[in-house]
């Protein structure tokens, strides 16, 4: 019996199962995200600027309120920078509206 020849590209698949993920990913990540904001927003609400908490929690929640802006930003900027090359309208973006309980 002789011995067939088998190219398969695993590496290949790999890296298009793992891109075929990432969006998918990325959206759950940020939808727990989303959940754990609003429940942390609540939670913060029964804590009064005396109590306060300590400085790692702070340190923590900046530290994920900038990487989720650089995300967005990083984004809206590909999207606009696509459409210039495309010859395609800048789509306008509009500010969100500041919501009750909103920091400002």
């Amino acid at each position: 019996m002789r011995a067939k020849h088998i190219t398969e590209g695993i590496g290949e698949d790999a890296m298009r199962m793992e891109t075929d993920h990432e969006v998918q990913m990325a959206r759950g990540d940020l939808y727990r995200a989303a959940q754990y904001s609003i429940q942390l927003h609540q939670m913060l609400k029964n804590i009064s600027e005396e109590q306060g908490h300590e400085g790692w929690v702070q340190a923590k929640i900046t530290k994920a309120s900038d990487y989720l802006a650089s995300v967005k930003h990083h984004l809206e900027y590909k999207m606009l920078d696509a459409n210039s090359q495309a010859g395609m309208p800048d789509v306008e973006v509009e500010p969100q509206q500041p919501q009750d309980g909103d920091v400002q």
